[in-house]
């Protein structure tokens, strides 16, 4: 799919020293073949997701801390530099070459984050997989037979892609039993994205999970939504009523009439501004709740006779809106505990709205197993927050030029 691209991208007037610039052509190679091409439009069939195997030497010399040996270095220099083009982001210069020069910064140093930003605007999805992941023997350590990476088990590899290509190309590998009907999930993503070099600026998107898995991403508006005192992120009331409306409006599209339960995850607290713009997007035909769901590494530990941790699915409910989960531990079906340490609950507390406590639980557990693209019995977090990270990266890798409304996997 791919040709084998010479490791070294000298570019005239660049540090070859600077990844970004390696890595804004080495992905320029990469996603342009993958581009729609009238041929490929014209087909009946067309590919539903690409395979992206990546080279090793595009592993080594394409993250940000790597480095090019002296011997392979091409003599350049930084015609603008990285502090210049972010004040070109609020003001800009007299000369377009300036202009040009910076547009590299634009895009995240990550090769993988970047590539999936990158095709979001032609909506492609991928698969990226390392060679090594296929052939480990093709790869080995220097003067022995020992493989310079440890990967899974082959069974165990293609398992992983096997069911990710499943999903990726328009399937469900597994679908949850006995989900209430009329139930909407919302998990709220925040990256931080300064603007003239004030911290509180940040890109917010919302995740929207149905019943059956299927997955929806919305990018929100950037705004000064991170306080730096709390570490939290809040939207005003404008920019929730938006974001609340566009996921509202997306369901009623898809099933005809609007959810009757909206739930909404969040690392943060809910503020009365922006609980005021979520709740004044909902009808009185749906009822919204605001759950926050935190890590609790350090609030308390459990422990129960015998060789085994505690079983997966216990709950510590301490109020009527407020308990302890644990997503990970003991299953009796599998015999099994799949993890190396104590396992640790999550805390969620209903922060705005009515629901009952153990059916928000409930429904977090269920959303901890249709991670469809690691395809593992079930994850720590629920899928609403388990990706929130990793999709602010991807939807901040690269400039769009278009407000993307894509699947989930698209992302993953």
């Amino acid at each position: 799919m791919f040709e084998a691209y010479d490791p070294i991208f000298p570019i005239s007037g660049h540090d070859p020293k600077s990844m970004t610039d390696k890595e804004y052509l080495s992905l320029s190679r990469f996603s342009v073949p993958l581009l729609p091409k009238p041929q490929i439009k014209r087909l009946e069939d067309p590919p539903q997701f690409w395979y992206a195997v990546i080279p090793e030497f595009v592993y080594e010399l394409g993250r940000p801390q790597s480095a090019v040996s002296k011997a392979d270095r091409v003599p350049g220099k930084i015609l603008v530099s990285e502090k210049q083009a972010s004040k070109m982001t609020y003001q800009a210069s007299l000369f377009a070459q300036d202009e040009k020069d910076a547009e590299v910064y634009q895009y995240e140093k990550n090769f993988r984050r970047q590539l999936k930003a990158r095709l979001l605007d032609h909506k492609i999805v991928t698969q990226i997989v390392r060679e090594t992941t296929l052939a480990p023997g093709r790869f080995l350590k220097a003067g022995t037979d020992q493989p310079k990476r440890r990967v899974e088990d082959p069974a165990t590899i293609a398992w992983k892609l096997s069911t990710g290509s499943y999903y990726k190309s328009g399937g469900r590998p597994w679908q949850l039993a006995g989900v209430r009907p009329g139930v909407c999930y919302v998990g709220l993503v925040y990256k931080q994205q300064p603007q003239n070099e004030d911290h509180r600026y940040a890109c917010c998107a919302a995740q929207m999970f149905l019943a059956d898995g299927e997955g929806v991403v919305f990018r929100g508006a950037l705004g000064p939504w991170y306080n730096p005192d709390t570490r939290q992120y809040h939207l005003d009331a404008d920019a929730a009523y938006r974001l609340a409306s566009t996921v509202i409006a997306e369901y009623k599209n898809k099933h005809d009439c609007e959810p009757t339960e909206l739930f909404i995850h969040a690392q943060s607290r809910f503020d009365d501004a922006e609980w005021e713009g979520f709740h004044s997007a909902c009808s009185g035909a749906t009822n919204p709740v605001g759950v926050q769901i935190g890590d609790a590494w350090d609030d308390l530990k459990l422990f129960r006779p015998g060789n085994y941790p505690v079983i997966r699915g216990t709950a510590l409910i301490v109020s009527a809106r407020a308990g302890y989960l644990w997503t990970s531990g003991y299953v009796p079906r599998l015999d099994t505990y799949m993890g190396p340490d104590t396992p640790n609950p999550l805390h969620i507390v209903i922060r705005r709205g009515d629901a009952s406590i153990q059916t928000v639980m409930a429904d977090v557990l269920a959303l901890s197993k249709i991670n469809f693209n690691s395809c593992l019995f079930n994850d720590r977090l629920p899928v609403t927050l388990r990706f929130a990270n990793a999709i602010g990266e991807i939807l901040t890798a690269a400039p769009l030029h278009s407000e993307p409304m894509l699947p989930f996997k698209h992302y993953i």
